[in-house]
């Protein structure tokens, strides 16, 4: 579980599990959120993420910049 500050639908932007960084290619295409809270974040998302990978989210909601 991952908390997020927005609900909504986000998409993968990069992940180092990709198979041109050499991992399996497991890929997450678009999340949803769930309306539960999680780590002081009112939305999380849930999802399964390989050992040693690394993973960038984009919300889809149409921020003109994402939230840090």
């Amino acid at each position: 579980r991952l908390g997020v500050p927005l609900s909504g639908l986000y998409r993968e932007v990069l992940s180092s599990n990709s198979i041109k960084y050499g991992g399996d290619g497991l890929s997450q295409d678009l999340l949803y959120t769930d309306s539960l809270p999680h780590l002081g974040y009112p939305y999380s998302l849930i999802f399964d993420l390989p050992p040693l990978t690394g993973l960038i989210l984009l919300t889809t909601s149409g921020l003109e910049k994402p939230v840090f």
